[in-house]
């Protein structure tokens, strides 16, 4: 990750006030402070299959989707500065998101905090399926990867303590609050990310608006542990100025602010991801995904889906399960490569298959 000290000031509101050059021929004074902090994480993911253009590409909107949400999630002091994307498990060690292209995976980390250190895992990773239509995971969703984020790269814990009478909530602001307002479901200072991402924007804190509900996974407020982990690790000391610096930077907590932050505006394009063109590995008669629906009908519902590959003698890989009418959305087939099920051998042919270009 990146540290910097900016001048932009993320206001209460959720307004920014940035310097405004009114008079060109006049001194201007830009002051960066440690207290307008902008930390920005380099990421890389990985695809374990061989990926069309268009997922790639959905992929890259994705990213800056997931960055725009972290960024008014945290008060305007993260974003996701840089990315990498490989298709074939290139980069695959390196990665800390692991694509797969079995629908069936469920969106997880192996690492709570990995990205902060390897905590005993011989490798950290967010594992999930990104275009996964099969599970009611959110796997396709842009928040889904903050979600995931907030696990690895910031030590949280979810928030939901599992389907209850009044379901899962974080904050009795969330859940007893106004419905329609801010702090409700969907509102733009509802939280918590770690317990529905889809209908929350903010973080819980030990803030009254917006308090970490007890009883949960997590020990304590989401933001005192984003706190924690990301506060200045470097000493104190004049470093030859003569001034005492005891900071080079601060994370500020709704508590700290004495208010949970309203909306931000979108980031400038000065703050989108650095995302480098994807790197796709090709192989020969790669298919559009296509509905692939297995021979037996609702007779195979439920059974996993094998593709064995036409041109090289790796093993089989897993694709995902059969729906209850024996269907499912296949993605990295290939012209001949053979689909396997529990009940069904189908060599994949030009009725079945779109080339990409």
């Amino acid at each position: 990750m990146h540290v910097y000290q900016t001048s932009r000031v993320v206001n209460n509101s959720g307004s920014v006030t940035d310097l405004t050059v009114t008079n060109p021929s006049a001194t201007q004074t830009l002051t960066v402070s440690p207290l307008n902090a902008l930390i920005g994480w380099h990421l890389v993911a990985s695809l374990d299959w061989d990926a069309s253009d268009a997922e790639l590409t959905e992929l890259v909107t994705r990213f800056n989707n997931a960055s725009q949400y972290l960024y008014n999630a945290t008060d305007g002091q993260f974003v996701i500065e840089q990315v990498e994307i490989a298709d074939d498990a290139q980069l695959w060690g390196s990665a800390e998101i692991a694509f797969q292209v079995d629908s069936w995976v469920w969106p997880h980390t192996n690492a709570v905090g990995g990205f902060l250190g390897r905590n005993g895992a011989i490798d950290t990773h967010i594992y999930m399926s990104p275009f996964s239509g099969s599970t009611p995971s959110g796997s396709t969703d842009f928040r889904t990867l903050v979600h995931e984020l907030g696990h690895l790269a910031m030590a949280l814990q979810d928030e939901y303590s599992g389907v209850n009478l009044n379901g899962n909530y974080c904050t009795e602001a969330r859940h007893s609050g106004p419905p329609g307002g801010d702090f409700s479901d969907g509102g733009s200072r509802a939280a918590c990310i770690m317990d529905r991402q889809t209908q929350s924007n903010k973080y819980c804190s030990s803030h009254n608006d917006s308090a970490h509900r007890s009883g949960l996974w997590q020990p304590g407020p989401c933001w005192d542990t984003i706190a924690a982990n990301y506060s200045d690790p470097g000493p104190s000391g004049s470093f030859g100025t003569g001034v005492i610096f005891t900071n080079r930077w601060a994370v500020k907590t709704p508590s700290f602010r004495g208010a949970v932050v309203g909306s931000l505006d979108p980031l400038p394009s000065g703050l989108q991801p650095m995302i480098a063109p994807p790197t796709n590995k090709k192989y020969h008669d790669l298919c559009q995904p296509f509905n692939f629906v297995d021979p037996a009908g609702a007779g195979a519902g439920g059974s996993t889906v094998w593709i064995r590959p036409s041109f090289w003698k790796g093993s089989d890989f897993t694709v995902g399960r059969l729906d209850s009418l024996g269907r499912l959305s296949i993605h990295g087939a290939h012209m001949g490569d053979t689909i396997k099920t529990s009940s069904s051998f189908v060599i994949v042919g030009p009725t079945m298959c779109t080339l990409t270009q």
